[in-house]
């Protein structure tokens, strides 16, 4: 049996979100165009977390959860 989860955000609510992450980017003192890994499954959070970095122009980088050491 395949279970679907639906999950409904408007634009401004995501806006909102990716801007709090990249307050806090910017809080904790990351410079500018610094790499930013991202680890995770496809959920809002992991492009709240994406689009957050951009807003505090830093540099996103999508991480697999499968991923070895070396790769990261």
């Amino acid at each position: 049996m395949l279970f679907t989860i639906k999950i409904t955000i408007n634009f401004k609510k995501y806006y909102e979100e990716s801007f709090k992450f990249a307050k806090a980017l910017i809080a904790l003192k990351f410079a500018e165009f610094t790499s930013i890994n991202i680890i995770g499954f496809n959920s809002p959070q992991w492009f709240f977390a994406f689009y957050g970095c951009l807003f505090a122009r830093c540099i996103p980088i999508g991480i697999y959860t499968t991923n070895n050491t070396e790769a990261c």
